[in-house]
């Protein structure tokens, strides 16, 4: 084997690795390619060299031949199972792998005999024949006798047909020499230069030494015991080199690797030759003969998912600063809070959803949903907070809230209606909606902790027997239409928390579900595949959680995600985001806007057109906004310079004097939906800005 590496190679088995995520095929082939280095290690193979398993085995289900990871876990041939496939022909797939069909398999004492031209001739172009190989002999001497008895059979088939063989290994180099990646050389000094000018003197030797070609100098910051580097570039970023894939903490590995000065044989269309920059007057070593060409570091891992989840872990972290509560965030508190009490209705204590400032009139929307209702008590609570409303007031306002929220019955269940009259209290749409329901079992538990609404709030709690509309551990929403779950929605997990406020078990959560793996990384991409499946993630409820109830382990993994991705976009687009679910000035009236995990342009937005759902790209969209909630709830969140800068964009362009905080910014100029805010932005503002003062007063 090590005497003729190009003519025998190890091959891994790993079943249904064909039919995972691009993330999931290169973490199998790190963790198996690791395993299997533990217990191959005594073989007579160069260990400085991570060279084998470029060639993996496995089944394969029809139709399902993606291999998007293969080639970022160091594999360049797939061999599947294609026994009872119609004339399969192996074929370079889109990611730049070799995935040759396995066409037949043969006994190991019948194979030589089976050899034959008519063979061959029926299994079609680059395909595999497989030969049992329980039968080996035990006794070295004979086994070696098979052996040519069997390659004796090959060529006698291969002369007798006229076919031309071509092993694995130089089809590599006929298809995949001049692919995206080639190899690489990193060259290790001991030290960082002081300056620009040290650098490039550097360069200069190393090529002077290497040659002209794809060169790499980097400081080493640590080896690992399977042998992977960490390394530092020139401009601060740092890498992995070693077994190729992505490792166990979600890094991308980049590999294989070898050491220049013990190369032997060595190639790999994405090989890393390491070597340490020699003193003057040593040899320079032997380069690998593939060494010709160079096109950068190797293509990343085709997952948009992981794309995220690594920004969300290379992106340098904010410097700390103390937070502060100052003028500017009292005058902000006390512009929002003018929505609520401008606004208010003295009869029920409630006040519209959306109001819009007319030259000549003032126009409410003057219907709630619970969600809103929630919202409404929050911001009261938070108000107290702030030193805006004193405790009377406060409960005085809540108790005529309570007495205005209408019941209603579904299979004999009694629960609060979907949407409510502000003016009155009456049901203005009967129903029941699951997740505005979580919102409202949120305020109604922190209300409760008030002396003087505690009795009130519990007894309003009691007439609701909402745990009867539990259906697989999901409340169902009751429309006009009939009901549907609640399971599979980005407020599944904030309802979950609400719930068991109040004693309500049994709830499901798809975050905590799909939130499972064995690593961090691993668990963090699953729950990036779930939220992307569930639709667009918008800041709403997520950051809401994380203000109200503290961030599960879940929700802090998203909102790391998101945050990062907030921040890419200003770094490389000069471009500031701040989406979220908002009410518009205009048709359609309300948009969901966020992060579309799943798809390359990343941010989207989605509203309702003739009663169908829509999807744009956020950007040109004209129902693209900049969310002043959102901004604010960032900056309670993930307090900093960044998220500083979200909130001086809605000061100066979002205040509207008298009536409270524009819903939003126009995302096109930053302008703000024209004299036109609601209850939610409002009293999602005064939350944020509670927060923020405990923030403050806990320096």
């Amino acid at each position: 084997m090590t005497q003729y590496p190009a003519t025998a190679e190890l091959a891994l088995r790993i079943d249904g690795v064909l039919e995972e995520t691009p993330y999931f095929q290169a973490r199998s082939l790190f963790d198996t390619r690791a395993m299997a280095d533990r217990q191959l290690g005594l073989l007579p193979l160069d260990r400085s060299e991570f060279t084998r398993f470029q060639t993996i085995t496995t089944g394969l289900a029809p139709n399902q031949a993606s291999a998007g990871g293969l080639r970022a876990g160091g594999c360049t041939v797939a061999i599947y199972d294609a026994l009872d496939q119609a004339d399969p022909n192996g074929t370079l797939a889109a990611s730049m792998v070799m995935m040759l069909p396995r066409k037949s398999q043969l006994d190991l004492t019948e194979a030589a005999d089976a050899f034959t031209a008519q063979l061959f001739q029926g299994l079609g172009s680059g395909t595999v024949v497989g030969i049992d190989i329980d039968a080996l002999p035990a006794d070295p001497t004979e086994a070696r006798r098979l052996g040519r008895s069997l390659a004796e059979a090959v060529n006698q088939s291969r002369l007798t047909a006229y076919l031309l063989p071509v092993l694995p290994s130089e089809e590599f180099r006929r298809c995949c020499a001049f692919l995206a990646n080639h190899t690489r050389v990193f060259v290790f000094i001991d030290d960082a230069p002081a300056s620009a000018e040290e650098w490039t003197a550097l360069r200069a030797q190393a090529t002077e030494i290497y040659g002209d070609t794809c060169l790499d100098i980097v400081v080493p910051e640590g080896q690992l015991a399977d042998g992977t580097w960490f390394v530092r570039r020139e401009d601060g970023t740092r890498l992995r080199l070693g077994n190729p894939g992505i490792d166990t903490d979600g890094a991308f590995v980049h590999g294989p690797v070898s050491w220049l000065d013990e190369s032997k044989a060595f190639w790999h269309p994405d090989a890393v030759a390491v070597t340490r920059l020699l003193e003057e007057g040593e040899p320079r070593p032997a380069m690998p003969s593939a060494m010709n060409l160079c096109r950068g570091d190797a293509p990343p891992v085709p997952d948009i998912a992981y794309q995220l989840l690594n920004r969300s872990k290379s992106i340098p972290l904010e410097p700390p600063e103390p937070v502060t509560f100052d003028d500017e965030d009292l005058a902000d508190a006390e512009l929002a809070y003018e929505y609520l009490t401008r606004f208010e209705i003295a009869t029920t204590g409630l006040c519209p959803a959306t109001v819009k400032e007319a030259p000549d009139a003032t126009i409410p929307h003057s219907e709630l949903t619970m969600w809103d209702i929630g919202s409404l008590i929050l911001a009261l609570l938070a108000a107290r907070e702030l030193g805006l409303v004193d405790e009377d007031a406060l409960v005085e306002r809540i108790l005529r809230i309570l007495d205005h929220i209408p019941n209603t019955t579904y299979e004999g269940h009694v629960v609060p209606a979907a949407i409510v009259d502000t003016d009155n209290g009456r049901i203005r749409r009967d129903g029941f909606d699951a997740c505005d329901f979580g919102r409202l079992s949120v305020a109604l538990h922190f209300a409760s902790q008030e002396p003087g609404l505690a009795e009130a709030c519990a007894a309003k709690y009691a007439e609701w027997g909402v745990a009867g509309l539990m259906t697989d551990g999901a409340l169902v929403t009751v429309t006009r239409r009939g009901t549907r779950s609640s399971y599979w929605s980005h407020c599944a997990h904030y309802l979950k928390r609400g719930l068991a406020l109040h004693g309500i078990d049994g709830a499901r959560s798809p975050y905590s579900e799909a939130f499972v793996g064995d690593t961090e990384a691993d668990r963090t991409m699953n729950l990036l595949y779930a939220a992307d499946a569930i639709g667009i993630l918008s800041s709403e409820p997520l950051l809401m959680e994380a203000v109200e109830l503290g961030a599960s382990r879940e929700s802090k993994q998203l909102i790391d995600v998101f945050f990062a991705a907030l921040r890419h976009e200003d770094d490389a687009y000069d471009r500031l985001l701040a989406p979220s679910e908002t009410p518009l000035d205009a048709p359609p009236w309300f948009a969901y806007q966020g992060l579309d995990i799943g798809h390359a342009h990343r941010w989207s937005v989605s509203f309702l057109d003739s009663g169908r759902s829509r999807f744009e790209d956020i950007t040109g969209s004209p129902h693209a906004t900049f969310s002043s909630k959102a901004a604010y709830l960032w900056r309670a969140v993930r307090p900093g310079p960044f998220s500083d800068r979200l909130v001086e964009k809605v000061r100066e362009n979002g205040r509207l004097e008298g009536l409270g905080f524009a819903s939003g910014l126009h995302l096109s100029d930053y302008q703000p939906l024209a004299a036109y805010s609601d209850l939610n932005t409002n009293a999602v503002i005064l939350q944020a800005l509670a927060q923020r003062k405990k923030q403050a007063e806990a320096n």
